[in-house]
């Protein structure tokens, strides 16, 4: 890679965060999906997970933009209960619950506590959120509205809400970034991605070590 490309990869790393995850319930329209995907990439998110009943959603390329190479996703689908599977599996990683809707009468993007990591659940685009995730959360969030409409649409929610949440948090005191060790792991599978054939060139560099270190 060229200095450029490392000092690049370094910066946009050194900004990541899973102080916020971002959680997407049954997203119908994949321009949704991948939109979303751009704009966890945009604010620094590294975490997004997916929770679909359908079928294993596909990224619209030309709206994400290459951001699904660079956001980490999973899937919990096939199970039984898919968000009682996605819930657990982020409250054992420390995380809140902080369901969105317009019907709950929770915090805004200005008032909801930060302290925790949180993981902010966003529904599809007919229903909302399920009651399975409104019985489940631990907190709801409400993005104002001063119109007739109900709702923004779900990429926009996203957005809106990653705007203020980052803003607020690149102002606290609170550590939000990722830790050396999870930065380095990170930075090290950009790498991968980004060089030409880095798995060929890892396994050559593996069979006889002393013989490439010179070029470490």
């Amino acid at each position: 890679m060229t200095e450029h490309r490392i000092a690049q990869l370094e910066r946009v790393a050194g900004s990541r965060t899973r102080h916020v995850a971002i959680a997407l319930e049954d997203i119908q329209n994949d321009h949704n999906s991948a939109a979303i995907i751009r704009n966890c990439d945009c604010y620094g998110i590294q975490d997004l997970h997916v929770m679909d009943y359908q079928k294993t959603p596909k990224v619209a390329h030309a709206i994400a933009k290459g951001a699904e190479n660079w956001v980490d996703v999973t899937y919990h689908t096939g199970t039984e209960n898919n968000v009682l599977s996605a819930v657990s599996h982020l409250k054992s990683k420390g995380y809140r619950i902080v369901a969105t809707s317009p019907h709950q009468g929770g915090y805004s993007p200005e008032t909801l506590p930060l302290e925790q990591p949180i993981a902010l659940f966003f529904g599809n685009e007919r229903e909302g959120i399920s009651n399975e995730v409104v019985r489940l959360a631990d907190d709801f969030l409400e993005l104002p509205m001063y119109g007739f409409t109900e709702s923004f649409n779900v990429s926009v929610s996203v957005a809106l809400s990653l705007h203020t949440l980052r803003q607020r948090l690149q102002d606290s005191e609170i550590p939000f970034l990722l830790s050396d060790e999870d930065r380095y792991d990170l930075l090290f599978r950009w790498a991968h991605y980004s060089v030409q054939g880095a798995e060929r060139i890892l396994s050559i560099f593996e069979k006889d070590p002393e013989r490439y270190a010179h070029l470490f």
